[in-house]
């Protein structure tokens, strides 16, 4: 997991798992990008093949902190009805997230 700072976009690159044990990184990365002056926030699930609660989790809390500071947050590049797609679907995340699916 890194980010990629694009004009006023942070983009946080997912990698192979976002669960529990990404926790941690995934706090601070975020601490990170909310100390700089940005407009959207976008989580990149291009090479993440795994997604769990915990995961889905850190999204919400994440969503939370950006909420009332006027910073879009969207998840991009799911792939269309693979497993992560499916477990969006499911936790109803499209009521509460800009989703890109490719």
């Amino acid at each position: 997991m890194f980010i990629v700072f694009e004009n006023s976009c942070a983009i946080i690159k997912m990698d192979n798992k976002f669960n529990f044990e990404r926790h941690i990184e995934f706090k601070n990365i975020t601490e990170n990008i909310l100390e700089k002056p940005i407009k959207t926030i976008q989580v990149d699930f291009s090479e993440c093949s795994y997604l769990d609660s915990s995961g889905l989790g850190m999204l919400l809390i994440l969503r939370e902190k950006v909420k009332d500071k006027g910073i879009v947050l969207q998840l991009t590049n799911i792939l269309k009805d693979q497993a992560i797609d499916q477990i969006i679907k499911i936790a109803s995340f499209e009521k509460l997230f800009e989703i890109k699916r490719i």
